[in-house]
């Protein structure tokens, strides 16, 4: 069996550590792909855009130093080419929630779950992308305001305003959801 040999950051990384990788991050990247783009389809393609560019950065022994920093501002900037492409706002419900991984629920959690994500989609979907993006960085990418700020190149209170409005209108937005 022959093993290929990348270098991440001076250190070896086997394709094994490659696909440890994939199957460790896939599902957190597909969810916050999706609340980008708000379709299961294109979250999947972006994402395995992403994981593609990933084993070729690493088969070329460029330094990664941060690979989920790597992956989550790969996923972002995808998640922007699509917009730009194709010029629609992200307005779908979640018509196909069975097909986000979940962690072993029950029918029953399911399909409360399910419909909580089709209200949050929907939500999400009615943010600017600024806000969209910081939320779903801080939220699903559990990223710190300051390394946001630094994938968005823009000042750390920059990304708490975005944050704090778009936290302020999906607040309201689902308040006048539960109250319809």
């Amino acid at each position: 069996m022959v093993v290929k040999i990348f270098k991440i950051n001076n250190r070896k990384l086997s394709f094994k550590d490659v696909e440890d990788t994939y199957l460790s991050q896939k599902n957190s990247l597909l969810k916050f792909a999706y609340v980008l783009v708000g379709n299961i389809d294109n979250a999947e393609d972006i994402v395995q855009e992403v994981f593609l560019g990933f084993a070729r950065a690493a088969g070329k022994k460029e330094k990664l130093s941060n690979i989920k920093g790597y992956l989550i501002t790969a996923v972002l900037n995808k998640a922007r080419n699509y917009y730009r492409d194709n010029k629609k706002s992200s307005n779908e419900t979640l018509d196909c929630a069975d097909e986000i991984p979940a962690n072993n629920k029950s029918p029953e959690q399911w399909a409360i779950l399910s419909e909580q994500l089709q209200l949050l989609s929907k939500a999400m979907g009615e943010l600017p992308i600024e806000q969209r993006e910081v939320v779903s960085l801080y939220m699903e990418g559990s990223l710190t305001f300051k390394q946001i700020a630094q994938i968005k190149e823009v000042s750390t209170s920059t990304v708490q305003g975005r944050f704090r409005y778009g936290i302020e209108k999906l607040q309201n937005l689902l308040a006048n959801e539960v109250t319809k």
